[in-house]
């Protein structure tokens, strides 16, 4: 199902909130964050003006900046390993043959960037 992650956004900081996108263009499975701090920055017609140009990331960078521990502990655990990433280390173990180089990534950024022949005789002999 196609899902328009940007308007979602869009409206949660129009509601007082923020947003954490997966930086991980390529994949096919995003993962966004989005947070609902419990203001409403725009009760009237008056606000709307915040949210064109760059007002409206301005606010959504200002936002996110009241929570780094959040931003930090989202953005190292999508981007460290994602689930995306875990569905290509899933097909790889599944199909014949050499992994591919994408496999392979996949594979060092769980290990944590550990040898893969040791990651990989690892898993070998759990299948």
């Amino acid at each position: 199902m196609m899902v328009n992650y940007h308007a979602i956004g869009c409206y949660v900081t129009s509601r007082g909130g923020f947003s954490l996108y997966n930086t991980q263009d390529d994949s096919s499975l995003q993962v966004s964050c989005f947070v609902l701090l419990g203001e409403n920055d725009v009760s009237d017609d008056s606000n709307v003006n915040l949210f064109l140009g760059n007002g409206f990331s301005s606010m959504d960078r200002e936002r996110k900046c009241q929570f780094p521990v959040l931003c930090q502990a989202y953005h190292e655990s999508i981007n460290s390993f994602s689930p995306n990433d875990f569905f290509v280390m899933q097909g790889c173990l599944q199909e014949e043959g050499k992994p591919s180089l994408k496999s392979v990534v996949s594979l060092l950024k769980l290990s944590d960037w550990v040898s893969i022949n040791a990651l990989y005789s690892e898993i070998y002999l759990m299948t």
